[in-house]
């Protein structure tokens, strides 16, 4: 999907808002994004007319911003992979949780090797 066509909450009395959404871009993973595209999909649900991101929220951010540094080269613009996931707030609200907390860093020395 394009991007800008995927809604991120950013209303802070939303069960589906998450505070991250208001951190600085990540330059090094807008820039990966650019160069290889989004390849892990992300989760969106339908709430009334929207799609909206269910988890990956970075990682649509990241292409939004890809795609305005893309468009002013002439370059193909980015789309992000999405699955579908059906449920109230509740239900969605802890597939967010639990994906972001499943979540392992790799350590230092998984990076160096």
């Amino acid at each position: 999907m394009d991007p800008l066509d995927l809604t991120i909450i950013r209303d802070a009395a939303h069960p589906l808002y998450d505070e991250r959404v208001n951190m600085p871009l990540n330059e090094n993973r807008v820039k990966n994004v650019m160069k290889i595209g989004v390849k892990e999909p992300i989760i969106v649900a339908k709430i009334g007319d929207q799609i909206v991101v269910v988890d990956g929220r970075q990682r649509v951010r990241w292409a939004i911003e890809a795609n305005s540094r893309l468009e002013k080269l002439g370059s193909e613009l980015i789309r992000v992979p999405c699955m579908t996931t059906r449920g109230d707030d509740a239900d969605l609200f802890g597939i967010t949780i639990s994906l972001n907390e499943n979540r392992t860093d790799d350590s230092v020395m998984i990076k160096a090797k």
